[in-house]
């Protein structure tokens, strides 16, 4: 009995530094080598702005505190630099609140339009979406808000490794929207660590397209 005991102990921690080995391999290429830019790549979006009816900003995250997250507060801010150049009237915030995310009785657009009115955007031209949790429900809340108030196109703000799939996901809903990327996206990030990072977000970004297109989405 102690002897099939220990084979089993044996085979265990060697499958164990097989699945270990393996797992630094992966971190090593991708912290090491270019397959995450070209995989960036392949979601980027050309920027096409021009002048619509509204300006919808989609949300990203908060912090557990309530406060919006690095990507949702760029996104605010390039949403409102594009308002201030005139292009549009109208700014929709779209995102409800996401579990574990915000622990404050607050959605996340309400967090966007505090820091919009900040930047001095008047809440008169402020539309919220407190519904949506995905980009789809980003997609049929915002063209609902649009549809509701006689609007036929608009300028989308998101990220830009996110951009692609909020784009083919709003078009897939009959919603007239042109690209607007806030944060731009830098190809020959040199520090491994931050390489590793953006693996995390391409990675999901790819997942979800895969999901989308099982859903029937984009």
């Amino acid at each position: 009995m102690r002897k099939i005991t220990t084979k089993i102990s044996k085979r265990l921690l060697y499958a164990y530094a097989i699945v270990s080995a393996a797992v630094l391999i992966g971190q090593a290429v991708l912290m090491f080598s270019p397959i995450v830019t070209v995989l960036a790549e392949g979601l980027l979006v050309d920027p096409e702005v021009k002048r619509a009816d509204a300006i919808i900003i989609l949300a990203g995250g908060a912090y557990n505190n309530g406060a919006l997250d690095r990507s949702t507060l760029t996104r605010v801010i390039h949403g409102v630099e594009l308002y201030k150049k005139g292009l549009a009237e109208k700014i929709i915030l779209s995102g409800g609140n996401m579990p574990g995310r915000n622990r404050l009785d607050i959605t996340i657009s309400e967090k966007m339009s505090e820091a919009a009115t900040i930047m001095g955007v008047p809440l008169k031209a402020q539309m919220i979406d407190a519904v949506s949790l995905r980009t789809y429900e980003n997609a049929v809340e915002s063209g609902r808000i649009m549809e509701e108030n006689g609007m036929d196109d608009a300028i989308l703000v998101t990220s830009a490794t996110h951009m692609k799939r909020a784009l083919l996901t709003f078009r897939r809903l009959g919603i007239k929207v042109y690209p607007a990327p806030a944060i731009a996206y830098e190809p020959f990030v040199r520090d491994p660590l931050e390489r590793l990072g953006m693996s995390k977000t391409v990675m999901r970004e790819y997942a979800g397209m895969l999901f989308y297109r099982w859903k029937g989405w984009i």
